[in-house]
């Protein structure tokens, strides 16, 4: 199985989007370390909107359609963040590994797994994105391609 992953660059010279702000009810930490970094939570969607935030999340994807996926959070300055694809348990493929240029607060920061060419489709069966920061896995999401 052949796959692509881009991730986008949105917001200045940084690979970080800006979440929407707005008033929000307290919510739970999925991931903090001593660095400052807070994730509030991981999400998968079928697309972004214009901050590069989750929208129309989901788990269920077709064989054709990227796999959108979320870190939601704050990372400071210096913060290095990657995802690793497994298909069926076994490791498919690493993003590069992002560095954040200066600190960020409320973001979305995101990566787009997609069919390579000549693979137009992925696999059916069971997916999982790990996302590492600072090189340490501080959570995951899991998706099923249909």
């Amino acid at each position: 199985m052949g796959c692509l992953l881009l991730v986008l660059l949105l917001f200045g010279a940084g690979f970080w989007s800006a979440q929407s702000s707005g008033t929000a009810p307290a919510v739970e930490i999925a991931y903090s370390d001593s660095t400052g970094v807070t994730i509030t939570r991981f999400a998968s969607a079928l697309s972004t909107d214009a901050d590069g935030c989750p929208v129309d999340e989901t788990s269920t994807y077709r064989r054709s359609q990227d796999i959108n996926v979320f870190a939601i959070g704050a990372f400071p300055r210096g913060t290095t963040v990657f995802a690793r694809m497994y298909y069926d348990g076994v490791p498919v493929e690493d993003t590069d590994m992002l560095i954040a240029d200066r600190n960020y607060d409320d973001v979305c920061v995101y990566f787009i797994f997609e069919p390579t060419i000549g693979a137009e489709v992925f696999d059916r069966g069971p997916y999982r994105i790990e996302f590492y920061v600072n090189e340490v896995l501080a959570g995951s999401v899991n998706v099923v391609v249909q």
